[in-house]
């Protein structure tokens, strides 16, 4: 009987020494986000370690968000980040953000959910971390009843303020500020030397037929861009207006400016109704969709044209 006790118990002796392997488990979820802080509990100045980790699938793309300055009302001081992981098992890709939080008021914090981006199967959408409360409480005695109480200090005098050593850099800095002094009223005076030696400014045709060579260089009616042809063309006359007249055209809607334009006794009358055709055809270009052929943009371009060139001043002369 003994003979066969030995190999059983040798057998079950063996068997309870193999070790067995602990089952590894990975998530079935698509994405998960976890959320967490180092202590909750924090007194003013303190560092908190808050940290976004991110665990998904092979096949889904997520981006963490980045804070600049601050979250929940704490300041950010620094952020360490790191790289996605692929677990060699399961493929499933992590990434871990670590942001050291401040708070330099007493309160309490609420670190709003996180949101993570992410695309799966072509379609993105976003999910939400958990939110994070943290309590920071004063860094005095709470059963001191007068600890945030001091007395004022006495103000010192003045010969414990001014010692030798601090009359040399009172000194220095007086004869700093009065060297910058006088370099801003010579810089000062440079530029109104300059300011009076401008030329004077260029007559309102000058100003305006170079606004059309500028027009013209865009080949805007070429590429088709009637509209955008016509809003620049009527801007470049209505400041020419404004300039040669006096009047107030580039502020106006149309009916005002026209209004005003009837009015005016400085303006020529002989142009009133042809600058009144011209602006409609604008209006209606810019604002109706109406649709402009590129002669019609070029005569609109030459009768602007031959607007300035006829009313112009040259020396004080109406040509």
């Amino acid at each position: 009987m003994k003979k066969f006790i030995i190999p059983i118990l040798l057998i079950t002796l063996a068997g309870c020494s193999e070790k067995e392997e602990p089952k590894i488990s990975f998530s079935n979820q698509p994405i998960e986000v976890k959320v967490s802080v180092d202590k909750p509990n924090v007194k003013v100045g303190d560092i908190i370690n808050y940290t976004v980790a991110v665990d998904a699938a092979s096949n889904v793309w997520f981006q963490i968000p980045s804070f600049m300055e601050k979250v929940g009302g704490l300041a950010v001081i620094n952020k360490n980040e790191t790289a996605k992981a692929r677990d060699p098992i399961s493929g499933r890709v992590t990434q871990r953000q670590t942001y050291e939080l401040e708070a330099y008021l007493v309160d309490d914090y609420e670190i709003p959910p996180t949101n993570i981006i992410y695309a799966i199967d072509g379609k993105t959408n976003y999910i939400s971390g958990t939110p994070i409360y943290i309590k920071v409480s004063s860094v005095a005695n709470t059963n001191d009843t007068f600890a945030a109480i001091r007395d004022i200090k006495k103000p010192l005098g003045i010969d414990a303020l001014v010692h030798k050593k601090s009359k040399k850099y009172l000194i220095a800095i007086l004869a700093a500020v009065l060297a910058a002094l006088i370099v801003i009223l010579l810089i000062k005076k440079k530029k109104s030397k300059e300011e009076t030696k401008k030329a004077p400014p260029l007559p309102a045709h000058v100003k305006a037929l170079r606004a059309l060579k500028e027009l013209d260089e865009k080949h805007l009616v070429e590429k088709n861009k009637i509209k955008e042809f016509y809003y620049e063309l009527s801007d470049i006359l209505r400041h020419y207006i404004e300039d040669r007249f006096a009047l107030k055209a580039p502020e106006q809607t149309t009916e005002e400016f026209l209004h005003e334009l009837n009015t005016d006794a400085n303006f020529p009358k002989e142009y009133r109704s042809l600058l009144k055709k011209f602006l409609t055809e604008c209006d209606l270009v810019k604002f109706a969709n109406y649709s402009a052929s590129p002669e019609n943009a070029k005569n609109a371009e030459n009768s602007t044209v031959d607007f300035i060139e006829e009313t112009k001043i040259i020396n004080n002369i109406q040509e």
